[in-house]
C-alpha cells in the first residue's frame, strides 16, 4: 500500500487502476486529472493507425 508521502500514483499497487479517483494518491490526481498538465487534459488519440 502506498500513501501520500511518496510519488506513487496509486494507493493499492497490487490492483489495476479502474479510473476511480479514490484509487489515486495526491500526486496521482495531479498527474492524471490536473486541468492544465494532467494526462486527461493533454492526451490525444493517436492518428495514422
Amino acid at each position: 500500500m502506498a500513501d501520500d508521502n511518496w510519488f506513487s500514483m496509486f494507493y493499492n499497487l497490487t490492483k489495476a487502476y479502474t479510473g476511480d479517483s479514490a484509487d489515486l494518491t495526491i500526486f496521482g490526481k495531479v498527474v492524471v486529472k490536473d486541468p492544465t498538465v494532467g494526462l486527461l487534459a493533454v492526451a490525444k488519440k493517436a492518428g495514422g493507425f
